[in-house]
């Protein structure tokens, strides 16, 4: 065996725990989707960093409080996306999509569309606003 390899550790999943055994970080590559999150003391994933079975990347940010806000960060087959989600249901996103057309997005509480602002691929703004 190689000197570089006598350093090398295999493993599925490593947890590090704090001083009471609680679990606070977990690195893994379970069911083939690398992972990395950070708990609380509660247990509660706070951040979780991971590649989809894909490739896409993927942050989610959980707020402590779970009647606040979250925030997503992600990659996917159809752009890359920016999501804000309130525990009442209401949410916004800001996104570019893989044919050049960005946008935000604003919805209510029963995940109806209230505020829209488009940019398309060829530079026309299209803004549409619900009451």
């Amino acid at each position: 065996m190689s000197a570089e390899q006598d350093q090398l550790i295999k493993t599925q999943e490593i947890h590090l725990v704090d001083e009471k055994g609680q679990t606070r970080m977990v690195l893994s590559t379970a069911k083939g989707i690398p992972s990395f999150q950070l708990l609380d003391p509660s247990g509660n994933i706070n951040l979780d960093l991971k590649l989809d079975e894909q490739g896409f990347p993927a942050i989610v940010l959980n707020n402590p409080n779970q009647q606040y806000p979250s925030t997503k960060l992600e990659v996917d087959a159809k752009g890359t996306h920016l999501k804000f989600d309130h525990a009442n249901g209401a949410s916004n996103y800001l996104f570019l999509n893989n044919e050049g057309t960005s946008g935000l997005v604003m919805l209510d509480r029963d995940s109806e569309r209230r505020f829209n602002i488009l940019v398309d691929e060829n530079g026309e703004l299209t803004m549409t606003k619900d009451q």
